[in-house]
């Protein structure tokens, strides 16, 4: 695992990890969830605007538990100007979002993916803005040539998750979790 998820592994077997909630409450997570958000190239992200007409694009992103971070990059855009981007409009109007990361495989039997749900909204506070970004340009090395100074960064604070994959018996079963 990335070195900004060693810390949150638990317990002695190191086949769970924990999060705790507001409240104190724990929540487990399977590692292999935390190393498919940790280390997948590209996502899809989707919002939906006041009439709830979805929008789905692919994004690369960092997840920092319990937030998942993705730019507004200089990227190749049809309109110039980020702030007329169906996505963003979408944040502003209606900042629930999710992000499907996947892995795919031939192999059918090793298919899997993570379903976060959650709330969509800029990053405004500089500390965490630059959290966000330097795990951004640790991910990837494309940040050099393309830097993050002055794009904006969506967060996603993580409300609900759902994961799909074959289980330790080889069945595939959804496996929820909710933030409280």
């Amino acid at each position: 695992l990335p070195r900004y998820l060693a810390t949150v592994r638990g317990g002695a077997a190191n086949d769970r990890v924990r999060r705790t909630a507001p409240g104190g409450r724990w929540h487990h997570h399977p590692v292999s969830d935390l190393d498919l958000l940790a280390t997948a190239r590209v996502a899809h992200f989707a919002t939906a605007d006041q009439y709830a007409v979805p929008h789905v694009v692919p994004i690369v992103f960092a997840w920092l538990p319990p937030h998942l971070y993705t730019p507004i990059d200089a990227k190749p855009k049809r309109d110039p100007d980020w702030r007329s981007l169906r996505r963003v409009r979408n944040i502003e109007m209606n900042g629930k979002a999710s992000v499907v990361v996947d892995r795919w495989d031939e192999d059918w039997t090793r298919l899997g993916w993570v379903l976060v749900e959650g709330l969509a909204a800029f990053v405004e506070d500089e500390a965490e803005r630059a959290r966000a970004v330097a795990a951004l340009e640790a991910k990837y090395p494309q940040y050099r040539a393309l830097p993050l100074d002055g794009c904006p960064i969506v967060r996603v604070t993580v409300d609900h998750t759902v994961r799909w994959g074959a289980s330790p018996r080889g069945t595939r079963t959804p496996r929820t979790w909710r933030s409280v």
